[in-house]
């Protein structure tokens, strides 16, 4: 609640885990930060557009449009009905392309 009144820009996803997960646990991540009260969707864009805009390449990632770069994820479920949903992966597509094992 502190950091959202401040204006804080939070970002997830980190190599080296945090107080609150552990290195390689993103899902556990996105969960926890629901339980501190941020939505379903403000959990999402941290991980996505949030997390580009806080390094400076929002310009070329984080989001789908057009001249920006893209590696998209699809899931069996929907995100915005729970941000569990991340652990439902049916397909990969890593610079245009359908990497392999997917589907």
């Amino acid at each position: 609640e502190r950091l959202r009144a401040a204006g804080v820009k939070v970002g997830v996803g980190t190599d080296g885990g945090t107080g609150i997960t552990f290195c390689g646990h993103l899902e556990t991540e996105l969960v926890a930060l629901r339980r501190y009260g941020y939505s379903n969707a403000e959990v999402l864009r941290m991980a996505t557009l949030g997390n580009m805009e806080i390094v400076g390449w929002a310009d070329l990632l984080g989001s789908l449009d057009v001249g920006k770069l893209a590696d998209m994820v699809l899931l069996r479920a929907n995100p915005l009905d729970g941000v569990e949903a991340i652990g439902t992966v049916d397909a990969v597509f890593k610079g245009g392309r359908l990497c392999s094992g997917s589907l």
